[in-house]
């Protein structure tokens, strides 16, 4: 049951997508990439996940095949498309916090718009939304990878805020990361820094959305 009381103006409710919906851990790619390069961990990792590469590739701005040329050549990596692609996509895993906030999510569609707003490359997009039906419940999907823009950048957030027909008073972010929970903020968006379900379910008490 939801009950909501004090902002009683909510209509959305968006949330981010990796270590909230859905864990990750880069690096069993980069262990597994280590057996087709001379590359190190740290020189591995930092292209594969922090690099402007990689941003690219979030904002749509590289082909799935174009990213994975860019990397073979730039990691010396001897390695075809498919059996890259397998190991680029098979990083993401459940905990028991993902799957309670699936059901969360489930019970919260049944009074907001729930929308996923998310940095992500259409590999793991593609693969996600394969592997996981929590992904069929979210009323819209807001991609970096469709919207050309990343968080923090503020179009991602106000591309969200227009798909789920709510103003910027009028929704609660979720994300795991402080910077981008930062951002959310500064556009005036009510916003929760995700830490585990139970403090989730005590920020969106203390936001007026309770469940019980």
């Amino acid at each position: 049951m939801i009950t909501q009381k004090i902002a009683a103006n909510i209509k959305a409710i968006l949330f981010d997508l990796g270590n909230v919906t859905v864990n990750f851990d880069h690096y069993l790619a980069v262990e597994r990439i280590k057996n087709f390069t001379d590359k190190n961990t740290g020189e591995i990792y930092q292209l594969f996940f922090d690099s402007n590469l990689t941003g690219l590739f979030e904002e749509g701005k590289l082909t799935p095949v174009e990213f994975y040329r860019k990397v073979k050549e730039l990691l010396s990596m001897e390695i075809g498309y498919e059996e890259f692609v397998a190991i680029w996509n098979e990083i993401f895993f459940l905990t028991d916090d993902n799957l309670k906030v699936h059901n969360l999510i489930k019970k919260l569609k049944e009074k907001f718009t729930v929308v996923l707003i998310s940095n992500i490359n259409k590999l793991h997009y593609d693969y996600l939304i394969k592997e996981y039906a929590i992904f069929e419940e979210f009323d819209k999907h807001v991609l970096s990878y469709e919207v050309g823009s990343r968080k923090p950048g503020p179009l991602i957030y106000r591309k969200a805020l227009k798909e789920a027909g709510a103003g910027i008073k009028e929704a609660i972010y979720i994300d795991d990361r402080e910077d981008l929970v930062k951002e959310g903020k500064a556009l005036g968006i009510k916003s929760i820094c995700f830490k585990n379900y139970l403090a989730l379910l005590a920020s969106l008490s203390n936001l007026g959305v309770g469940i019980s």
